[in-house]
């Protein structure tokens, strides 16, 4: 039986950790998700037809209305039973933090549409499904997606205390976080769920890797290095976090703009230009300078206000996955 682990996020909860420190390591698994570090992946049909259906939200405006996904779910599908039914391996993974992401694109879709696609995968091959969701105290995740988006919050919310009422008012923003909401939408498709808190990372390493070498029943070379997991944590002051400008030059947004605009063309389809010209150019202008603008720290007050806004949510995945989230100061 053939076997797909799908790691579907969340954001800025160790994801990178887990796919640089352990997915990009297995050796009985192949990988059938974009590897930034691998240019070649970034070509693959499957790639180019995960992204056409799992859509961005600043793609939405150059979309013809009314909208059907069905064709793209049908192809994705299809190109993903041709990976599997065609590899010598039995063992896949697909690691894409955009699917349930919810800030940047269509999280609450996305895993109904993932659950699509793998019934129609059902229907042709035998397969098992599991699932690998990390997360993070909701508080800090917040905190720590603001810092590091700061230019576009600051202009979405005028500042950090905006930003923060808005996800304790706003009943939809609040959901995005509520986890046990996301693993019950999860379990429609796998009842087969390892879920991750970041915070085990920093607390024990080697518990983290034991519980994935036990999920994917594959021990990996590992280096435990002793650096934090967050790269945005200031070091000058414990607790503070650098908050982050990307900054492009008028070239490459014009750039983009154009491509945009003309990517469907002949020129932009054009195999030698996929191949040798756009990873150049890419290359060359898509470099973004991080200007660190300030400095901010940690309402304890508002913290505490999260931790009681999500206490039953926490607490009944806790129940029922046997999280220890708690020990991690989740909930009281």
């Amino acid at each position: 039986m053939k076997k797909l682990i799908i790691h579907p996020g969340l954001h800025k909860s160790g994801t990178t950790f887990l796919q640089e420190k352990f997915l990009f390591k297995l050796k009985n698994y192949e990988n059938l998700s974009k590897n930034q570090k691998d240019n070649k992946s970034q070509k693959s049909k499957l790639i180019d037809l995960q992204y056409k259906l799992f859509i961005p939200k600043n793609s939405s405006s150059n979309i013809n209305y009314p909208l059907n996904l069905s064709g793209r779910v049908k192809d994705y599908s299809e190109e993903l039973l041709f990976r599997i039914d065609n590899s010598k391996n039995d063992n896949f993974y697909l690691t894409d933090v955009n699917l349930a992401d919810q800030n940047n694109y269509f999280g609450f879709f996305n895993i109904n549409l993932l659950g699509d696609v793998i019934s129609l995968l059902k229907n042709k091959i035998e397969i098992k499904i599991k699932f690998i969701l990390t997360i993070r105290k909701q508080y800090d995740l917040l905190f720590s997606w603001y810092t590091y988006d700061y230019e576009r919050q600051k202009r979405n919310f005028g500042n950090i205390d905006n930003f923060f009422n808005s996800y304790k008012d706003d009943g939809n923003l609040t959901d995005i976080y509520n986890y046990n909401s996301l693993v019950k939408k999860i379990e429609r498709i796998s009842k087969e769920i390892l879920i991750m808190p970041l915070e085990l990372i920093q607390s024990n390493r080697s518990e983290y890797f034991l519980k994935l070498e036990e999920f994917f029943n594959e021990k990996v070379n590992k280096e435990v290095y002793s650096e934090k997991v967050n790269s945005n944590l200031s070091t000058t002051k414990d607790g503070e976090y650098n908050l982050r400008e990307f900054k492009e030059t008028s070239l490459t947004k014009f750039l983009k703009k154009f491509y945009r605009k003309f990517k469907n063309s002949f020129f932009f389809k054009n195999k030698f230009f996929i191949e040798k010209i756009y990873p150049i150019v890419k290359k060359k202008f898509d470099v973004k300078k991080i200007d660190i603008v300030g400095k901010i720290s940690k309402d304890k007050t508002m913290e505490t206000e999260f931790k009681n806004i999500y206490k039953k949510s926490n607490q009944d995945i806790d129940n029922r996955y046997n999280l220890n989230l708690s020990k991690y100061d989740y909930y009281n």
